[in-house]
């Protein structure tokens, strides 16, 4: 029986590898926005953490002017690196967008290959189907010719 031979499968292949790639680079920028989410989410608790302290110290009655001071410097500088943050969030969040992009068209370009390949897979397939029919009627016709003549 004869073999189907997809005579593009090695730009199949080839799509196959791109979309692989695609895919480990989305994961890759996934993995670092979700390590500068992390990174915002400790600043909040810092943020949190500092506003206790400041209650804590308060709650003895006295102020004292150097924490007060020393508070609002640590806060505004927390405040410079949450925007820092956000700044690479936003940055991060674009280059995903644009890996899924990426990823969109290497999984569109590998399913159009594949579209391809089945069409051909099916004609095949028919094509082998007909030629066994008509092989299979050959062989019937042989038997009755063979039956009638008494051999």
């Amino acid at each position: 029986m004869a073999r189907f031979n997809f005579t593009l499968q090695t730009v199949l292949s080839e799509r196959e590898r791109q979309e692989q790639i695609a895919q480990r680079e989305l994961a890759e920028k996934i993995r670092v926005y979700d390590s500068i989410e992390q990174k915002l989410r400790t600043c909040e608790t810092e943020i949190v953490e500092a506003q206790q302290q400041m209650r804590d110290h308060q709650s003895n009655g006295r102020i004292d002017p150097q924490f007060l001071i020393a508070h609002r410097r640590y806060m505004a500088a927390v405040r410079v690196r949450v925007q820092g943050i956000a700044q690479d969030m936003a940055t991060a969040r674009l280059a995903i967008e644009t890996a899924r992009r990426v990823l969109t068209s290497a999984v569109t370009q590998r399913k159009s290959i594949e579209i391809l390949r089945d069409r051909q897979l099916a004609a095949f397939r028919a094509d082998q189907n007909r030629k066994d029919r008509i092989l299979s009627d050959e062989i019937g016709a042989q038997l009755a010719i063979a039956n009638l003549s008494g051999v």
